[in-house]
């Protein structure tokens, strides 16, 4: 966890002059997520080979930000730290770290470059990662990710970006020894074009190359090109659908990939169902953040030779003034593990706020995640949590107006888009 760290701060020092270039607008310290107070009931989560259920009080802090920004260019940084603490097994309080920094750069009307890094380090990656669709049992998870893209506006209707991506993982779990332990990156082209208003589409082509940090016999190297094509269609009244297809080469399984979302607001109520085919474990999919058609974004820790297909369902606004739900529920069947086996996952997970006013929203959250099998447990998972609390604003930033509080906000109305999209990735 030490050397990641390290690793996070010596990319964020090296980034630091860069924004610091032709700075003629302030900058400062904030707080852009609200203080979360919160406390439940965990069932069924498992610690190396016991199934445990505890009381647990969450303490969310703030997620501080630094930032500064001139007529070309931006730059900030973010930690927030949370503490999970447990009634009956004190040995397993932890504190679970996230840290990102962006960076952007417009040369001109044509050319802009773009990067980024997150780091989250973390006691309880089924929750933390909940979109992976492999549940995990308690243990240290760190991961670093970086990217850089530079984008080339050719003209009104057409860009062309080149993205390089990597993501440093390690999982220090016993069951696994260290067979998620892995470096990973991938260079990808895009070309999106506009055909109407409301109409693009767009090519890409990816190459990813993985290197397991603790080789193996059955720990290789893994190379994989993806070729994808993508269309979106975009209407003002609330309606979007997005389409991909293509194919991946490589690796331990080649074949078709692709995806298909619909996005419609009733009301004050965004409601998403999607499919996709894909590769890897850690990622973010369909209406937790679908990336633009054709887009491969890598995925964090990414595993590539694990096929998914995966069916999501979310539903995320405002009922009224006061109340708002999220709720989401995600089926993912894989290939086969090593015993010829199918893994099947289910997660489940509603939030329902009630704003009391500008400061404080008081919430209730449930959640299930359920497994037939794993790679490492020899036994089904069904863990549920209860949970219920309050969150405070300390200041306007925080508030619920801000893009970050918003419980439906995308994974794009962050200040970061970490490589954490690969739902267009197998």
């Amino acid at each position: 966890m030490r050397g990641r760290l390290h690793l996070y701060l010596i990319q964020a020092t090296l980034l630091i002059p860069l924004a610091s270039w032709g700075q003629d607008r302030p900058s400062g310290f904030d707080d852009v997520t609200p203080l979360g107070l919160s406390s439940g009931y965990d069932s069924n989560f498992i610690v190396g080979s016991q199934t445990l259920s505890d009381n647990v009080s969450i303490i969310t802090s703030p997620a501080w930000t630094w930032g500064t920004s001139t007529r070309r260019s931006s730059f900030s940084l973010e930690y927030q730290p949370e503490f999970e603490i447990f009634s009956n097994y004190s040995h397993l309080n932890t504190v679970n770290h996230t840290g990102m920094l962006t960076y952007a750069h417009r040369f001109n009307s044509q050319w802009t470059l773009n990067a980024g890094d997150a780091f989250f380090s973390t006691m309880d990656p089924s929750r933390t990662l909940a979109n992976s669709l492999i549940l995990f049992p308690w243990g240290r998870f760190d991961q670093n990710t970086f990217y850089t893209e530079i984008v080339d506006k050719l003209n009104k209707k057409t860009n062309v970006t080149l993205r390089l991506d990597s993501v440093y993982t390690t999982v220090a779990v016993p069951q696994l020894q260290g067979g998620l332990d892995n470096v990973t990156g991938a260079g990808t082209l895009t070309v999106d074009r506009s055909v109407s208003a409301h109409q693009q589409v767009s090519v890409s082509y990816t190459f990813m190359h993985t290197v397991p940090l603790d080789p193996q016999p059955f720990r290789t190297l893994s190379n994989i090109q993806v070729e994808m094509l993508g269309y979106s269609y975009l209407l003002p009244r609330g309606f979007i659908f997005r389409l991909t297809g293509g194919g991946t080469q490589g690796g331990r399984q080649s074949g078709f990939t692709g995806s298909a979302n619909v996005e419609k607001r009733v009301g004050d109520i965004w409601i998403n169902a999607g499919y996709q085919r894909y590769l890897g474990f850690f990622t973010a999919f369909g209406p937790l953040g679908q990336p633009l058609p054709g887009q491969i974004v890598l995925a964090n820790g990414v595993t590539p030779n694990i096929r998914y297909d995966t069916f999501s369902l979310r539903a995320s606004g405002r009922l009224t003034r006061r109340i708002g739900i999220d709720g989401n529920a995600q089926k993912a069947i894989n290939g086969t593990d090593i015993s010829g086996l199918k893994i099947r996952s289910l997660v489940g997970q509603l939030r329902v706020d009630y704003r009391i006013n500008d400061r404080f929203v008081l919430f209730a959250r449930v959640e299930h995640y359920g497994q037939n099998l794993t790679f490492f447990l020899p036994e089904a998972i069904s863990r549920n949590r209860y949970f219920g609390g309050v969150e405070i604003a300390l200041s306007k930033s925080a508030g619920p107006n801000g893009a970050r509080f918003r419980r439906g906000a995308k994974l794009e109305d962050s200040a970061v888009v970490p490589a954490a999209n690969a739902a267009d990735t197998q």
